[in-house]
């Protein structure tokens, strides 16, 4: 045989072999095109399902958020209306300019109060566990069922009173810096 003719075949052959490598890459490429083309699709719509569920709960979080603030105000404006009421128990007259009796002040101190602690009961799950109200509800609840038991011993009624107005001053203090980390 003549050296050409191998040289020629050998030739030949390195080309198919070329071809047939190349055709091989790029069927390869074309299924790792085809796999990251599906990679980035689901991720695309993981992405998006993501981003729905980010929204959902930037919502949520959102009315949470204005619900916990809100909330906060109107416990410490009920705070304040039994502090108050407190105050002019102990002081009769007081910027408010009226003089009550010892008993009808005692009454509006625990009106002022069951509706504070109803409201807690219904709006617990917005108020910051650190501010313990509900503990600190129960001391104040507690004195004043030592008052109504009591009426008449005035001495122990207005250390009571002093004691609860100090647990609500407390109370308010917590309320309002709460208040203001939202800012």
């Amino acid at each position: 045989m003549d050296i050409r003719l191998i040289v020629a075949i050998i030739a030949a052959l390195a080309s198919i072999l070329s071809a047939l490598f190349a055709f091989q890459a790029h069927r390869e490429t074309m299924k790792h095109n085809l796999k990251l083309r599906n990679i980035a699709n689901k991720n695309e719509k993981d992405n998006i399902e993501f981003q729905a569920k980010l929204d959902r709960l930037a919502k949520l979080s959102g009315r949470n958020f204005h619900k916990k603030a809100d909330t906060l105000d109107e416990v410490f404006k009920m705070l304040n209306k039994v502090h108050l009421s407190m105050e002019e128990y102990v002081v009769p007259l007081t910027t408010r300019g009226k003089q009550t009796g010892k008993e009808e002040t005692l009454k509006e101190i625990s009106d002022n109060f069951a509706k504070l602690r109803s409201f807690y009961q219904e709006n617990q799950i917005y108020i910051p566990d650190e501010i313990r109200l509900g503990e600190k509800l129960g001391n104040v609840m507690g004195r004043i069922n030592q008052i109504q038991n009591k009426p008449d011993d005035w001495e122990n009624n207005q250390k009571l009173v002093w004691e609860n107005y100090s647990i609500i001053k407390e109370m308010k203090d917590l309320i309002k810096t709460e208040l203001n980390n939202y800012e």
